[in-house]
């Protein structure tokens, strides 16, 4: 099932979904350059599920309307490959740490990250993991800003994958973390 609705976010997507069974981890946003486009993916636990909640299109969350439709395997698969393999964001070389290309494996890519976030709360964010401040690189704009964005280089690829495979999709605050692979 495909939403399309730019402003809305998690919650409020679990809200609107009230009393239908989604998957575990089922909500899929789409991402444009690393950053909410007006798409997201939601899946439900059955069939009968997914058409329960297509009786919802147009109605409102707040005060958008909700165009909802089911979609097939094949454009869902699309959405992940387009989403979730290649949409990290891309930056100028000026604008990156040099990371040596034996630690490129286990350096990740956090996107979403509270503009005013700092490298300490960063490590409790990833508080199971052996960080240290060295390994943590908040990045900038070719303003000079901070983007919302981290480079985090863990000590090996294992744990590199961990911090993936658990912190992915997930929430620091209020906002919305994700997590790619570096490359």
């Amino acid at each position: 099932m495909c939403i399309r609705d730019r402003r809305r976010v998690h919650g409020d997507i679990m809200i609107f979904f009230r009393g239908l069974r989604i998957q575990k981890n089922g909500i899929k946003r789409s991402f444009v350059g690393g950053k909410p486009s007006s798409e997201c993916f939601v899946l439900f636990e059955t069939k009968e599920e997914a058409v329960r909640a297509s009786t919802l299109n147009n109605e409102k969350i707040g005060d958008r309307f909700v165009e909802i439709g089911i979609t097939g395997r094949r454009e869902f698969e699309h959405f992940v490959i387009h989403n979730f393999m290649t949409n990290g964001p891309t930056y100028s070389k000026d604008n990156m740490p040099n990371i040596p290309l034996d630690k490129r494996k286990s350096t990740l890519m956090v996107v979403g990250l509270p503009y005013n976030i700092t490298i300490e709360e960063v490590r409790q964010f990833f508080n199971s993991f052996d960080l240290r401040e060295q390994d943590i690189y908040l990045l900038s704009t070719h303003s000079g800003k901070f983007s919302g964005n981290s480079l985090i280089t863990f000590c090996d690829e294992i744990e590199a994958r961990r911090a993936l495979k658990t912190k992915h999709l997930s929430y620091l605050g209020d906002r919305y973390i994700e997590i790619y692979e570096y490359k």
